[in-house]
């Protein structure tokens, strides 16, 4: 036996098979190691866990009312090289993938949200919501849907 740890040394016992069955079996799987003569070492037995009861009531939705998000109005989308984009100067017109007086795209933490269109609210520029998306289908969709 080593001293220091208080187990075989695996030079002196030979196979682990050997030292599996002369130790009283493998502690991996829930067999005992006599670590001294009269001491035995057994695995832990715990308490099984309950599931939790399930709340009643409305979930508390009022936690999440201080989180912020980014809303953004997406105009139109053009795809450039990096040679075209480079290229651009004050007074470029970059023509965009939507029609006019097509509504906008908004977006919320840059996923799909609603469409609306551009009013004017006492000098600053807003957008008034005329259609929800769907959430019923896959983010994926509805992504796909707004390209």
């Amino acid at each position: 036996m080593s001293e220091a740890a208080g187990h075989p040394d695996p030079e002196e016992v030979g196979d682990a098979g050997h030292l599996d069955e002369e130790l009283g079996g493998d502690p991996a799987v829930g067999g005992k190691y006599a670590e001294d003569e009269g001491e035995v070492v057994t695995p832990v037995q715990f308490a099984q866990l309950e599931v939790p009861a399930a709340r009643k009531g409305k979930p508390r939705m009022s936690r999440l009312n201080n989180v912020a998000v980014d809303i953004t109005v997406e105009l139109g989308r053009k795809e450039m090289s990096v040679r075209q984009l480079s290229a651009l100067k004050e007074q470029d017109i970059i023509e965009l993938s939507k029609l006019a007086g097509e509504a906008f795209d908004i977006r919320v933490n840059n996923r799909p949200f609603a469409e609306g269109e551009v009013v004017v609210v006492t000098d600053l520029m807003a957008v008034r919501i005329t259609k929800m998306m769907d959430y019923s289908r896959p983010p994926e969709e509805l992504d796909e849907e707004m390209l």
